[in-house]
Formats: C-alpha cells, sequence, structure tokens
C-alpha cells in the first residue's frame, strides 16, 4: 500500500471553535487516516492532538513558521485552506518542491435565503420546474 504524506494547513484544529470549518477538517481527517494516509496539519487556534502543531496565532508568524515546518515535512501533497496566511507557505513550498501537489480551499459563510426565488436560484435540481 502507498501511504501518501499530507499537510494540512488551516487556522481551526481539530480541537478547536471553528464551527464548520473545524467539523469538516475532522471528517476529512478521519476518512483520510481510515485510508492509511499519513498526515499532519498546521494550525493557528486549538488544542493541538498527535497530527497536529499549534503554530502563531500571528499571520505573519504563521507564514514564516508554516514555511519552515513544510520544508522540513516534505509532504507530497498540501491541502492550505482559510485565507492568505495559508496559502502563502504553501506557494512558497510549491516553488521550492515543483512535484508537490497542493489544494486551496476557501471555506465561505452562506446565508440562508431569505425567499422562495433564492432558493430556487440556490438549488440546481429545481431549475427544471
Amino acid at each position: 500500500m502507498i501511504i501518501l504524506d499530507l499537510a494540512i494547513l488551516s487556522s481551526y484544529g481539530l480541537n478547536s471553535d471553528g464551527g464548520g470549518v473545524k467539523v469538516y477538517t475532522q471528517n476529512l481527517v478521519k476518512a483520510l487516516q481510515k485510508r492509511g494516509i499519513r498526515l499532519f496539519l498546521l494550525i493557528r487556534k486549538g488544542e493541538p492532538t498527535e497530527v497536529e502543531e499549534k503554530l502563531s496565532k500571528n499571520q505573519v508568524f504563521y507564514v514564516i513558521k508554516a514555511t519552515r515546518r513544510l520544508n522540513k515535512l516534505k509532504p507530497k501533497f498540501v491541502l492550505s485552506q482559510g485565507g492568505w496566511f495559508t496559502v502563502i507557505p504553501t506557494m512558497i513550498y510549491k516553488m521550492l518542491h515543483p512535484k508537490a501537489k497542493i489544494i486551496h480551499l476557501y471555506h465561505t459563510h452562506c446565508d440562508p435565503p431569505k425567499s422562495v426565488k433564492q432558493k430556487i436560484a440556490r438549488n440546481p435540481s429545481s431549475h427544471h420546474l
């Protein structure tokens, strides 16, 4: 079995008050671990688990520390999620390690629809009505 090395850069750790992003990350980590994928998270908020390292809450220091840490971990895949402070270390890592694969996710907040028209517009399956 091939073990893939994955680093995840995120503001919210597995034991943080991150709401939806935290829950998404928890479920992603569980699913990847079930597949035998070795992963490590570089976080800003929350109490770190055995698969996490808490870096600076300061965004600029986070960029510096995450860049250094990625270069030590040398993952084949990097997932960054959140703002500029998670994508910049990932971009630097990609420049230094061109064979690495990177993905960046922007998690956005979506208010519930306020009208029937908005509800229909947001549900593609209802467009055939």
